[in-house]
């Protein structure tokens, strides 16, 4: 079973989850897994509930349909180049 003690590593957007010996040790995959290191370490972002939480609304029914739809406004958009709102702030900013 891998726990976090809530410590924040790297860039601070990362918690690192450990295994412990004892598990690791009793686990058939041990020599595939962490073979050079005494336990499993495993680096998570904290953002990773949110992660998952999107790979759940993506595999719905609904969000198919909205992906599919909002790709039909985008392909009648897509013949600007570049689009008119970008050249409005171009040049608002050749202005300044």
């Amino acid at each position: 079973m891998l726990t976090c003690k809530g410590t924040l590593v790297n860039d601070g957007a990362t918690l690192m989850y450990r295994a412990s010996k004892y598990d690791c040790d009793g686990c058939t995959l041990k020599p595939r897994c962490c073979p050079n290191a005494p336990a499993r370490k495993i680096p998570r972002s904290i953002h990773e509930g949110a992660r998952n939480m999107a790979r759940d609304i993506a595999k719905t029914d609904a969000y198919l349909t909205s992906k599919r739809e909002r790709k039909k406004i985008e392909m009648l958009f897509a013949h600007l180049n570049p689009p008119a709102w970008q050249t409005a702030i171009t040049r608002t900013k050749r202005r300044a």
